[in-house]
């Protein structure tokens, strides 16, 4: 049998936010809802964790791979042993009332 190692998490592809709604710029007060869309090779159900960050901070940790956010900065999202997603900005704007 093959055996797997343990460091194959430098070569997994990284995790990639998708927005809902798709645009990056909102207005105070909206929700946006992000997924963390992960590439592994085995099923999405043996994923317990997804941390999400926000500005490199940790921002929170989730069961599902869905985060609900009002603030404006640079989001990234990491599932369990997988490398950090690339950052997504999003920019919640005062409509210059």
């Amino acid at each position: 049998p093959q055996i797997l190692s343990l460091s194959s998490t430098a070569t997994e592809p990284k995790p990639v936010i998708s927005l809902h709604p798709l645009w990056t710029t909102f207005f105070q007060g909206e929700t946006v809802m992000l997924t963390c869309n992960t590439f592994r090779f085995h099923a999405p159900e043996k994923i317990k964790l997804y941390r999400w960050y926000l500005e490199g901070e940790i921002q929170s940790e989730t069961l599902g791979n869905t985060h609900e956010v009002r603030e404006t900065g640079m989001y990234k999202c990491q599932a369990q042993d997988s490398p950090p997603s690339d950052a997504v900005h999003l920019l919640f704007s005062s409509g210059g009332k």
